[in-house]
């Protein structure tokens, strides 16, 4: 599936879309101009509605009035985030290799006309159905209503089920790859979390957060072991009411950004909607409710019981920190805003209140001990290379960023070791004014092996 998306062209920034171009993407030569309008809060890309116009009136009545095209986000620590997690490359995936499976079983992913990502810029391009301007878009921080909740668990069921074949035909290998969030990249972004927010969180929910960080590790092996969660198969990973849309005409909702698809405990997506998008004082009223919903759905989808209420349960509570680490990670990664701070904020206090409604804390091994969260200062000995110690996951990094005023160029580069997993990271970045953002991510067995190749 590779080869023919990388060979497709891709629309760095709405200004390099044309006419022919768009035309050329819905397969419609008779495109003579559209509109374009930025929609949405996206933090890692551009989303755009076009109101397109056609030459003559077979073009019209052929072609969609209007389309959602999605780019990558112009800002660079954004772009650099949906590159070296791979969230540009996993969404034009999904919609290429996993979206027509589940448009037999369901209407809530929108219909994709076209869907290209170069791999050596970081630029994608995804041109979607539009559900219409008239559809209410829904909000992380005003939450879900009673009814929207019960139609995003039908829908979740649904979507669960409909991916559960192409998991036992092993079509989804490809979800696993990709960067890990290990523990000392855990720790440091908490502490740059905490820096940033503790004066917005409380200390209680402070505490949550240092807890989980501290056992993050042993706890993450101890999810990942067979029997530790009933329910496995594709999960969206973002399922939250920022990235629904509910049509006018109601029955369902549509599910967009799909740029952190994977595989693993179905629960995640069950936990990350219930915990962030309910005020926490109705969830308890509507929790049962909402997991019988969903069960409901997976069932009538799949054709069989899968599992019970109680195994349910007992998958979100296991589940639970997935939204505190949602919270902590995206706020650190993505470009800051406003909105975004207040979101992030609203979404970790109703994650760490589902943490101790479900009393979820007393699943996490125990502590290694008080931890210090101030921010780290390094020590000479911290520039110079550590041994590699036996934990799966362990990490170094090596940094350095230049600038040339004179030449009016500027760079950040970074070489990250991962020799227990057999495979090292290398980024580059470099700006100039005026031009495009040069983004280089490399991926070998080898730190030698990719410096030869840069």
């Amino acid at each position: 599936m590779d080869k023919p998306r990388l060979e497709r062209p891709v629309v760095k920034t709405i200004d390099h879309l044309t006419p022919s171009l768009l035309g050329a993407m819905l397969g419609k030569p008779a495109v003579a101009g559209f509109q374009a309008k930025n929609i949405g809060t996206g933090q890692v890309g551009e989303v755009y509605r076009l109101r397109v116009r056609y030459s003559d009136e077979k073009g019209t009545s052929d072609g969609p009035a209007t389309v959602v095209l999605k780019i990558a986000s112009r800002d660079a620590r954004s772009h650099a985030s949906g590159v070296s997690l791979g969230i540009y490359n996993t969404e034009t995936r999904f919609y290429d290799e996993l979206a027509p499976a589940v448009a037999a079983n369901t209407a809530s992913v929108p219909h994709c006309y076209y869907s290209a990502y170069d791999k050596d810029s970081g630029a994608f391009a995804l041109l979607l159905e539009d559900v219409g301007d008239d559809a209410l878009v829904g909000n992380d921080l005003s939450g879900a209503t009673l009814a929207q909740a019960r139609l995003a668990m039908s829908e979740l069921g649904r979507l669960h089920g409909a991916l559960l074949p192409l998991v036992q035909k092993d079509e989804t290998q490809w979800l696993e790859q990709g960067p890990e969030l290990n523990g000392a990249m855990f720790e440091e972004i908490f502490r740059a979390f905490k820096e940033r927010y503790h004066v917005r969180v409380t200390p209680a929910h402070l505490a949550i957060c240092e807890r989980f960080v501290q056992s993050f590790v042993p706890f993450r092996d101890a999810l990942e072991q067979p029997g530790a969660v009933a329910l496995r198969g594709v999960t969206h990973g973002d399922y939250r009411m920022d990235n629904m849309l509910f049509p006018v005409a109601g029955g369902y909702a549509k599910v967009v950004d799909w740029q952190l698809v994977k595989g693993g405990p179905l629960a995640v997506d069950l936990a990350y909607f219930l915990g962030g998008c309910l005020d926490p004082a109705t969830r308890r009223g509507w929790l049962r409710e909402l997991l019988q919903t969903y069960l409901d759905a997976l069932t009538a989808a799949v054709g069989r019981p899968l599992v019970t209420l109680e195994e349910l349960e007992h998958d979100l509570r296991m589940n639970a920190f997935y939204g505190v680490t949602m919270a902590i990670v995206s706020s650190i990664l993505v470009r800051q805003t406003n909105r975004g701070d207040d979101m992030f904020i609203a979404l970790l206090s109703r994650h760490c209140e589902l943490v101790r409604e479900l009393d979820a804390l007393s699943v996490l091994p125990a502590a290694p001990g008080v931890q210090d969260w101030t921010p780290l200062q390094p020590e000479p000995h911290d520039e110079l290379p550590h041994p590699v110690q036996e934990n799966k996951y362990w990490s170094e990094s090596w940094y350095f960023d230049f600038v040339d005023e004179a030449q009016g160029i500027a760079g950040w580069v970074r070489l990250g070791l991962t020799p227990n997993l057999k495979r090292n990271w290398y980024t580059a970045l470099v700006s100039r004014p005026g031009k495009p953002l040069l983004l280089l991510v490399k991926r070998s067995q080898s730190y030698r092996q990719i410096l030869r190749s840069s």
